[in-house]
Parts: C-alpha cells; sequence; structure tokens
C-alpha cells in the first residue's frame, strides 16, 4: 500500500487481536483454527506468552508457522493478562 507521497505504507486491518497465552499451549491450536474459520479475514492477530513455565507451551509458540498478519512474542516473566494485553496492544495497526 502507499500514500499520496508514493512513500511504502502499513496496511490498516479492520480488527486487532491480541491472545494472552499462559501455560495452555494445547489450546493455541484450536484459538488459531477458530480464528480462521471466521468469515471476517481482515485482522491482525499478536499471539503473546506471557511467561509460561510449561515448556510444551514455549515449544509450540516457537514452531508456529503462521500467515503474516500473526506475529508472536515470548515474554520471560508473567507480568499478568491486562499488563501484556495493553503492552502489545499498541503494536497493532487496525480500526477497532
Amino acid at each position: 500500500m502507499t500514500n499520496q507521497a508514493g512513500r511504502q505504507t502499513k496496511a490498516i486491518s479492520r480488527i486487532g487481536i491480541v491472545m494472552p497465552c499462559y501455560n495452555l499451549g494445547g489450546y493455541i491450536d484450536d484459538a488459531i483454527k477458530s480464528l480462521q474459520k471466521q468469515t471476517l479475514q481482515d485482522f491482525t492477530v499478536v499471539l503473546t506468552d506471557d511467561g509460561s513455565t510449561d515448556k510444551k507451551t514455549i515449544a509450540k509458540l516457537q514452531s508456529l508457522q503462521l500467515p503474516s498478519n500473526y506475529t508472536v512474542h515470548l515474554e520471560t516473566a508473567n507480568s499478568g493478562m491486562n499488563k501484556i494485553v495493553n503492552k502489545y496492544a499498541h503494536e497493532l495497526s487496525c480500526e477497532y
């Protein structure tokens, strides 16, 4: 996408989603599949781990093969859902 000056700009998604995760990596695939089944696909997803101590969850997040509208962040310490959502919500380029 380019602006009026001819410069490259980041496409703005309609919806932004922050998906926090803490030690329940077994549900990640189902959550992603649920998003992919939605009729509206104009969204950006930030999937963030909040300092999981479960090695399976961390390995799952590190091995994900996701489309370009998804990003994954791994935190080293648990800071709580509110802090982690607020931290990464600013990363989203979206209307809602």
